[in-house]
């Protein structure tokens, strides 16, 4: 027999309407698993955000990393898929988003605009520029910090 959760309130009200393996509170989302697989839900107004059907949930300062079979994306927490499941690694910096696919980097800004396509050797991220490499050249994106 398998033991379900559901999250209610003080009147009995299943808050997310249905039930989960697993409930997790984070801070102001709630993190929801079934059969292995996650999603995020709002705690301020019990709204999904993610669908579960996640093999990994991160939750960052920017967003939402989210992960199938060994592959990242990126959601903002209006539930928006700004970088799609298609990564072999996401890392979030200051200024976006430093990718990884087939050995080779690009970078993103917040917003989903490709600022560098995923080609080059190496990404340097930093508050006033961006830095990529390809065959010993460095091209340079200045960012406008106002």
């Amino acid at each position: 027999m398998k033991i379900k959760s559901i999250l209610i309130n003080e009147l009995g009200e299943n808050l997310l309407e249905q039930s989960f393996d697993k409930i997790l509170i984070r801070g102001d989302f709630i993190i929801v698993t079934n059969e292995g697989k996650s999603g995020v839900y709002s705690l301020n107004d019990y709204s999904k955000i993610v669908d579960c059907k996640w093999d990994t949930i991160s939750i960052q300062t920017e967003g939402i990393i989210v992960s199938r079979n060994k592959k990242f994306g990126f959601y903002s927490y209006d539930g928006i898929c700004i970088l799609d499941c298609v990564w072999d690694k996401i890392k979030v910096t200051g200024e976006g988003f430093i990718v990884v696919k087939d050995k080779f980097v690009g970078f993103y800004g917040f917003n989903g605009e490709v600022i560098f396509e995923c080609i080059y050797s190496k990404i340097e991220s930093y508050r006033t520029a961006i830095f990529a490499y390809k065959d010993r050249k460095r091209v340079i994106h200045r960012l406008d910090n106002n």
